[in-house]
């Protein structure tokens, strides 16, 4: 039990590790970092990998969210049509089964926007599984 403790540490330190260099490239690389869900998983994925820094703020269609506040990390929550008044945006979706509603969504609004899954960020990683 000590062993199997002791290597999905080693894997979460791995995955962690992955995602922040995948983020930070993409920061490097002039784009604009935003995650699309402003719930528990977005909060979660900034205060775990203490990436919040990289983050410009959150997106969600959810009119109750909009103009509020990430709890623990104070990120913004704007509603999809924001993203008009971006370039270079890196949209980092939440869960990624909306990625195809979400880049019609983007698509629609004409934002200058690339759009991957929060797994995309994973790269390489091994699973902790």
């Amino acid at each position: 039990m000590v062993a199997l403790a002791g290597r999905f540490v080693d894997r979460y330190r791995s995955i962690t590790a992955v995602c922040r260099a995948n983020l930070e490239r993409l920061v490097s690389d002039g784009r604009t970092v935003v995650l699309w869900g402003a719930g528990a998983k977005a909060v979660s994925f900034l205060t775990s990998l203490e990436v919040g820094h990289l983050v410009r703020f959150a997106v969600d269609v959810n009119p109750n969210k909009q103009g509020k506040f990430l709890v623990g990390t104070g990120h913004a929550v704007v509603g999809p049509e924001q993203l008009r008044d971006y370039s270079s945006l890196q949209v980092v979706v939440m869960n990624p089964v909306y990625v195809p509603e979400i880049t019609k969504t983007i698509e629609a609004l004409g934002a200058d926007a690339q759009i991957i899954s929060v797994n995309d960020l994973l790269g390489a990683a091994p699973a902790l599984g």
